[in-house]
């Protein structure tokens, strides 16, 4: 399934946040609020909890395709420096206006212009994508460009939709600008596209819902991530979490 053009992503996502497409529960208001995101208990739990296994206060941090800053305001208070970069410029002013208003003195914004991430060689300590990689047409360029700004020994810390499970399947299926999703969102084909650049220590099924704040979702999420169901179900969970070191 051919994945869009970086030029047809910007597009979609202009006319999204411009309100000329609408889309229910995957809309501006639902997906694309940063302070909702960022706030709510299913952030806290499948999130927040688990970056913070792998960051220190003292790492420098990369949110490698922002969006409108939900993420990195999740994570601003856990490192020492963020840095959030989105290829969309609408993306990037949002951000910055969502740290602004929360007072967080740690992080700043930058707009990606092309391909290469703007920022210097070995410069972090880790990096983070949130939905970002089945969107990219030139994934071994963005992982060599990964490779070349973080730090030897650097983390890489990863959430993707899982297409295993068949309501994120159908999900992508039928939504042109997630159809990339049907060319990975499986454990071992992520682990086969990091292979050259990243060593996988960690690959698992995932309860994070970026999406609406539904009562039923969220505890299926909770449901399906308990100690005895997990191992039977874990795989309908709708995102697969990869934590990555730097070879």
């Amino acid at each position: 399934m051919k994945t869009n053009s970086t030029e047809e992503t910007k597009n979609f996502y202009k006319k999204l946040i411009k309100g000329e497409i609408q889309r229910n529960i995957l809309g501006v208001d639902k997906r694309f609020n940063a302070e909702y995101i960022s706030k709510k208990d299913n952030v806290e739990k499948f999130f927040i909890k688990k970056i913070k296994k792998y960051i220190s206060t003292e790492d420098r941090i990369l949110d490698l395709g922002c969006g409108t800053g939900g993420f990195s305001l999740a994570i601003s208070p856990y490192c020492k420096e963020l840095i959030c970069v989105d290829i969309l410029q609408e993306f990037v002013d949002l951000t910055k206006n969502l740290l602004e208003r929360n007072n967080v003195k740690n992080a700043k914004t930058i707009f990606q212009s092309d391909k290469n991430i703007p920022l210097k060689d070995n410069y972090f300590n880790c990096i983070l994508m949130v939905d970002v990689i089945h969107h990219v047409e030139d994934i071994n360029h963005l992982l060599k460009e990964i490779s070349r700004v973080l730090r030897p020994g650097g983390k890489v810390l990863i959430f993707e939709p899982n297409k295993i499970n068949p309501v994120i399947y159908l999900m992508h299926l039928f939504d042109p600008n997630e159809r990339g999703l049907l060319r990975l969102g499986t454990p071992n084909i992520y682990k086969k596209i990091l292979y050259n650049h990243l060593n996988s220590t960690t690959v698992e099924f995932s309860g994070l819902v970026v999406g609406p704040n539904n009562k039923i979702l969220l505890n299926i999420s909770n449901f399906l991530s308990s100690k005895k169901i997990y191992f039977l179900l874990g795989w309908l969970l709708p995102k697969i979490f990869i934590f990555a070191v730097k070879k």
